[in-house]
């Protein structure tokens, strides 16, 4: 950030506040980064890098692999802002109306929004996977083969459900998995988080630790899980980490601590990148994953508080981005392996390039015709049950008044 860019937008400092606009334009950077980097991954060169497979390569597909030009495809890492994103979202409007907040509407409500949409696009994936069927060949890259797998209605059923995991039929939805988990347990990482208020950073702490050892030991669920903690601990210090932007910006030195700060992110952000592409260090790579998710959080503490994210994050394009950004996840990955299983041989560039606007275009539509008619679905839902709730509570009081009266009236 520069000093040009300083907090010339009040940030957000109590838990009342409204949307934050530029958090949805980041999430739809976030999608467009997880987009570029499956249809990067459709070129094999960049593919065999990817997975660390020894291959001939130019020092430009070395540079956009291992150093911090990883940015414009680091998918798995912008996953990893989701996560924060989401525990941050969900976490402000119960902080701000905690008192009286409808759990039992909360959850029919999320599952519809998150269960609606996600289940069209394996429908959607299971269309494209069977109009261009999924083969192997020495020819297409190493990502692009792993999608050739059988699949069975009890797989396909599988990946609707999502809480086990999701096969190849459209990989993305791996990520939903520990969305709803997190989602069914956001009460259990609210009352952690309110009742150890106190203590932060030693629950920073602990949600890095566990997600570090989640990393070395591949358990998924000890991974992935506690960043949602770091977001909802955002939520829950949302005012202590306003000052904190306040503070920066009120010093004389706020153009240089924001450059600082966004150089030193963005190089964090990709570290696992650099690391693998020394081979010496390669033992390393599971220790820079909290690093990874540390800079998932001051990304998301960067672009909501500072005046410049927050312009660029709300430019027009960056906003209609962000409004598709989850459709756009939930169906480009089968489309860009189509075009790439379609391509002629050594046109994968060409296929990579065209797939990104198609893929854009059916998220587009995706949205129109699933998402937004699910978000008014969900949202009537919440109303039918916090009405059916109010009616039940009403009775109750009335009858607890008719039985007051006959008491008082009997001789």
């Amino acid at each position: 950030m520069t000093k040009g860019s300083p907090v010339t937008q009040p940030p957000a400092t109590t838990h009342g506040q409204g949307r934050i606009s530029s958090l949805d334009g980041l999430r739809g950077t976030a999608a467009a980064a997880v987009v570029i980097n499956h249809a990067v991954l459709t070129i094999p060169v960049f593919a065999a890098l990817d997975y660390n497979i020894p291959v001939q390569h130019t020092w430009f597909e070395w540079a956009f692999t291992y150093t911090p030009l990883h940015l414009f495809w680091a998918g798995n890492e912008s996953v990893m802002v989701f996560f924060v994103l989401s525990g941050l979202v969900l976490t402000l409007p119960i902080m701000a109306h905690r008192s009286h907040f409808d759990w039992r509407a909360y959850y029919p409500q999320r599952l519809v929004r998150l269960y609606v949409p996600l289940a069209a696009s394996v429908a959607l994936a299971l269309v494209w996977a069977t109009t261009v069927v999924r083969r192997t060949d020495p020819a297409l890259s190493y990502w692009v083969n792993l999608h050739h797998q059988e699949l069975t209605p009890w797989r396909v059923l599988l990946d609707v459900f999502v809480v086990t995991g999701a096969s190849k039929l459209n990989s993305p939805l791996w990520s939903l998995q520990y969305e709803v988990l997190f989602s069914l347990l956001l009460p259990l990482y609210i009352l952690i988080a309110t009742r150890l208020r106190a203590h932060p950073w030693v629950l920073a702490g602990i949600a890095l630790a566990a997600s570090t050892i989640g990393r070395a030991t591949h358990i998924g669920i000890l991974q992935y899980l506690p960043v949602f903690a770091l977001g909802v601990l955002l939520a829950v210090h949302w005012n202590e980490v306003s000052d904190i932007a306040q503070r920066i910006q009120s010093s004389a030195s706020s153009r240089l601590i924001w450059t600082v700060i966004t150089i030193a992110t963005s190089a964090a952000f990709t570290c696992t990148w650099a690391i693998v592409g020394l081979p010496a260090a390669l033992h390393a790579v599971d220790f820079a994953f909290p690093i990874v998710i540390a800079s998932a959080v001051v990304i998301v503490f960067i672009s909501a508080q500072t005046g410049t994210a927050r312009r660029l994050l709300t430019t027009p394009a960056i906003t209609w981005l962000g409004k598709v950004s989850f459709s756009l996840y939930l169906v480009h990955e089968p489309i860009i392996v189509s075009a790439a299983l379609l391509a002629r041989p050594d046109w994968e560039w060409l296929a990579a390039l065209l797939s990104i606007p198609v893929a854009v275009t059916v998220g587009w539509t995706f949205n129109l015709l699933i998402e937004r008619p699910s978000h008014s679905l969900a949202r009537r839902v919440a109303r039918a049950i916090s009405a059916s709730d109010r009616l039940s509570a009403g009775t109750e009081i009335a009858r607890h008044q008719y039985e007051a009266t006959r008491r008082g009236s009997k001789p």
